[in-house]
């Protein structure tokens, strides 16, 4: 293994002096913390967080009051009875104030449609947070799979040269038929192609992995960890009851129900009557900002009642019950999608682990196949063949060993995903808080 890791960290510093680029050492946490600062998803949702918060703050400040300033200013000629032609000026400055008095509940439904619009914008980001750790552990994971698997594939190509090397020597003895020579070599050949394949997956890995964390794609990358194995003791009933209280996704689905329900009282508001009040100061004069001015001032309030309109209130009501209608949908169907989320992620989680165990038995049984087959054939009582299926069924042992163990930590982190493990947002709290 020491000797696998040294030839890919003098190959990972060749092609990192090929690229110009720096070699960078991590581990999962330090991986999981780059995507989260740097990759785009993570600011688009930033983005909608932000927008949604100024439009909750706009839609706040429209219950405050108004002030207006307008000016008007004009020079006009005038004759009446043959008079000369008298050229004079206006200048008009005013002031004004208003503020809503009572619009039906309409400002009031507002400020809550859009509240409910910036919770659902939070918890979604902190679901694209989620994402964006589970798609990074995922990667995470994948490099380390094609690292083992890379050293699986360089062993057997030792073992193969080191077995067609004894070969070779026994051949030239008289002891080897030179069919067994060409059959070891044919393998090797399959063996070095199998490195090749295994290869380029380690790259291609690792630049999925440079694209989540925002590093160049050629980015060569050396990784502190290697996959193991913890057990994972909760049962499906806990998962599933923890799943439907942290899960953001299906808290935002439900802010957004009630982002529908504030938008029916909303349109149906403008069936009432707006009462605002409003206060107005003018001055006019024949020069701009003249002392001696006419001046004028006013205070008082307006009803509006719009009593007739063709059913185009009705009209904005039914489609918002049509879009609330909609919203519940939605979370219903999120509702069973975190159901069966958990219960696969929980299901290939157990099925990995059992995995794990026969695979590893299996590597240690084929180990063992392998030695006593190359025994039997040096002492003539075994066939080339035997020794060649051997080599076979334990490469296949080990790359199953460690597919098993990728696939259960993937499974794992699938799991806290489909959970909603937090990261910086717990959904109970965010919500109790909220309906306070």
């Amino acid at each position: 293994m020491k000797k696998f890791l040294t030839a890919l960290i003098i190959l990972s510093l060749n092609a990192a002096q090929a690229a110009d680029l720096e070699v960078v050492s991590l581990n999962l946490e330090e991986s999981i913390d780059m995507a989260l600062k740097n990759n785009p998803e993570i600011f688009q949702s930033m983005e909608d967080r932000e927008a949604a918060n100024w439009a909750f703050k706009r839609a706040r400040r429209q219950s405050g009051l108004n002030f207006g300033y307008s000016f008007s200013g004009r020079r006009y000629g005038r004759s009446s009875n043959g008079n000369p032609m008298q050229t004079n000026n206006d200048f008009n400055n005013s002031f004004n104030v208003s503020v809503p008095i009572y619009h039906g509940g309409q400002l009031k439904n507002l400020r809550r449609q859009n509240k409910y619009a910036l919770n659902a914008a939070e918890l979604m980001f902190e679901n694209t947070k989620q994402d964006i750790k589970l798609r990074t552990t995922t990667a995470y994971y994948e490099i380390l799979r094609c690292r083992d698997i890379m050293h699986v594939r360089e062993e057997e190509i030792n073992n193969l040269q080191e077995y067609l090397n004894q070969s070779m020597i026994r051949y030239r003895e008289g002891v080897v038929a030179k069919s067994d020579i060409l059959a070891t070599r044919v393998l090797l050949a399959d063996s070095n192609q199998n490195y090749v394949t295994a290869r380029g997956e380690y790259e291609k890995s690792m630049a999925n992995l440079n694209t989540l964390i925002g590093l160049p794609t050629e980015t060569p990358i050396i990784l502190r960890e290697e996959m193991n194995y913890v057990p994972h003791d909760a049962d499906v009933e806990n998962c599933m009851a923890y799943a439907l209280e942290n899960r953001p996704d299906y808290a935002a689905a439900l802010f957004s129900v009630k982002q529908a329900e504030s938008a029916i009282k909303v349109a149906a508001a403008e069936k009432k009557p707006f009462v605002d009040a409003s206060a107005s100061k003018s001055a006019e004069a024949d020069r701009i900002f003249k002392s001696d001015t006419s001046r004028s001032w006013q205070v008082g309030l307006s009803v509006q009642w719009n009593i007739f309109d063709n059913g185009v209130t009705s009209a904005s009501v039914n489609e918002r019950r049509a879009n609330l209608r909609k919203a519940q949908a939605v979370a219903t169907q999120i509702l069973d999608a975190v159901h069966l989320e958990v219960y696969s992620a929980y299901i290939d989680l157990k099925s990995a682990e059992e995995n794990i165990s026969s695979t590893k038995a299996a590597v240690g049984s084929a180990e063992e196949d392998y030695r006593l087959a190359k025994i039997r054939y040096v002492e003539g009582v075994g066939i080339n063949l035997e020794v060649m299926d051997a080599q076979e069924k334990l490469t296949k042992a080990r790359v199953n060993y460690y597919s098993a163990l990728y696939e259960y930590n993937v499974a794992k982190a699938l799991l806290d995903k489909a959970m909603g493990v937090p990261i910086d947002l717990i959904v109970p709290d965010y919500v109790d808080g909220e309906r306070k």
